[in-house]
């Protein structure tokens, strides 16, 4: 019974102690930091730390200001992050309240600074549709696919001799839209009843069937890895990739492109998939018309090449060669210092060249490998086939001075693209619910049928 007694007495004892502790602690809110003054344009990332044994709930009072948690309780840290700043100098009001009382924290932000450009960041997810997670094709590895945005990346810091440097890069998403950790930067995998869908279904289909593939293009660009169905249409096979065109505020409309009245739409305002479709079927690299050439031929079909295309398809570049429906050489990319060229003529030529060397070896030369890279301007004048915007067969290492106009002006003013935008401000308004939008798909490269 002693023994009972003193269990008794020193369990109500521990209980005691943890109740006086909890009521010591009760009231308790204290943050590590209240002020940040003069960020950078170029946006950070802040960490506070909080105490409050009560509870803590947080809003921000600006969109540029995104919060890590709403809530918490005891010792926690919020995470801040401070998007880029385009316009003019910012202050910003973080809330923060328990039961007893509320606490701000002000952010103040610099402008980026007058004649400078700022350098933008955008989050890319390839989604990984698969059926079999054992098919290299339907479910690639991911250092491939870390490779293939890597490629990407220096195709747009400018690898050709003559090439613009765009001032972008795409980098791999590190936490998904409810805030996890991604454990492969830039990849969801996403096993479905079949990784073969119809791409023009998924590309225009205005029912939201494809939709809850996509995170919010305000903060990622979507990329759809999956089979082109070729059931209903077998040249489908021949199509590596497509991409929606981007919009135009119409208060900073850009010549070719659809213009809508709002600066800013929402993921939920879509009807369709706004994103690039990629054709898993040149997952693994293969030889085109000219194997004997080995890389340089097999770089025509592959996935880096076209994921770089349809990108630029994604910023607002159109093909430079012509697409006029009434001239077979016209100018119709908006873009001068492009070259544009009859494809139709270009695709004859390029399909003798690939007859004459498969039936006569001693045809198998560079000097005629090489003639599988020249065009014939609309002007009669013959060029060497380098910009990302053109078809096989072409070195694709290029972007030309217009061209990295017209993908400013998309960073700087287009909705649904990751990153700052300017004059906001000035054209507040928004779209509810679901909207009609016309939809625009460019076609990535082709192989040849």
């Amino acid at each position: 019974m002693k023994k009972l007694a003193l269990y008794v007495c020193m369990a109500l004892y521990i209980s005691l102690t943890a109740c006086e502790d909890d009521y010591t602690n009760e009231g308790i809110f204290n943050l590590s930091q209240t002020e940040f003054k003069d960020l950078s344009h170029e946006g950070e990332e802040l960490s506070i730390e909080i105490t409050a044994y009560d509870g803590w709930v947080a809003t921000s009072q600006v969109d540029w200001c995104k919060l890590s948690d709403t809530e918490g309780r005891g010792e926690s840290i919020l995470r801040i992050t401070v998007s880029p700043n385009i316009e003019q100098d910012r202050t910003g009001i973080i809330e923060l309240r328990t039961q007893r009382e509320t606490r701000t924290i002000s952010i103040s932000q610099k402008a980026l600074p007058a004649g400078s450009e700022l350098h933008y960041k955008l989050p890319i997810v390839i989604h990984v549709i698969y059926d079999d997670p054992s098919d290299p094709r339907q479910n690639p590895d991911g250092k491939y696919l870390q490779d293939v945005i890597a490629g990407v990346n220096r195709a747009y810091k400018g690898i050709g001799e003559n090439s613009s440097n765009m001032n972008l890069e795409f980098v791999p998403a590190t936490t998904d839209p409810q805030g996890n950790l991604m454990t492969e930067p830039g990849i969801d995998r996403v096993q479905w009843v079949s990784s073969t869908m119809e791409m023009t279904d998924v590309m225009f289909s205005n029912e939201r069937k494809y939709n809850h593939f996509l995170w919010d293009p305000n903060e990622y660009v979507n990329v759809l890895l999956y089979t082109f169905d070729t059931s209903t249409d077998p040249t489908m096979g021949n199509v590596m990739g497509v991409s929606t065109f981007p919009y135009s505020p119409s208060s900073n409309p850009m010549e070719g492109t659809e213009t809508v009245p709002y600066s800013h739409l929402k993921l939920e305002n879509l009807k369709f998939a706004y994103c690039v479709s990629i054709n898993n079927i040149y997952v693994t690299s293969a030889n085109y018309l000219f194997p004997e050439f080995g890389e340089l031929d097999a770089q025509q079909l592959s996935i880096q090449n076209t994921l770089t295309h349809e990108l630029g398809h994604y910023l607002g570049l159109r093909h430079v060669f012509s697409e006029s429906e009434q001239l077979a050489c016209a100018d119709t990319d908006y873009c001068d210092d492009t070259k544009s060229y009859n494809k139709t003529e270009y695709e004859y030529t390029l399909s003798d060249l690939a007859e004459q060397w498969q039936n006569d070896p001693s045809f198998r030369t560079e000097e005629n490998f090489k003639k599988a890279f020249q065009r014939t301007c609309c002007d009669n004048s013959t060029f060497e086939a380098h910009n990302i915007m053109d078809y096989a067969y072409c070195y694709s290492d290029e972007f030309t001075a217009e061209q990295r106009m017209r993908v400013r002006h998309v960073l700087e003013y287009s909705p649904l693209i990751p990153g700052p935008k300017k004059g906001r401000a000035a054209n507040t308004r928004v779209a509810e619910g679901t909207i009609d939008l016309p939809v625009t798909v460019m076609c990535a490269p082709q192989k040849a049928r």
